[in-house]
């Protein structure tokens, strides 16, 4: 962690449920969530096909956050 001088906090946060903007942490644990789309590109492109090409800053820029209680 000091190598890169708490530049990764953010992400830790996240992912130990400790981020003040909870509505993050659904983004990482769910169907569509980024680990999803980073293997579907990096598959994608190792064995070829285009099957797995997604738009991922497309659909990260259409997401619409919905607050519910």
């Amino acid at each position: 962690m000091k190598n890169f001088n708490g530049q990764l906090q953010t992400a830790i946060d996240i992912f130990t449920n400790n981020y003040p903007k909870h509505f993050f942490i659904p983004a990482c644990h769910c169907q569509l969530d980024v680990d999803r789309m980073d293997y579907l590109i990096r598959d994608s492109f190792f064995t070829g096909v285009a099957e797995g090409v997604i738009g991922y800053d497309r659909i990260i820029k259409m997401l619409t956050v919905k607050m519910v209680n």
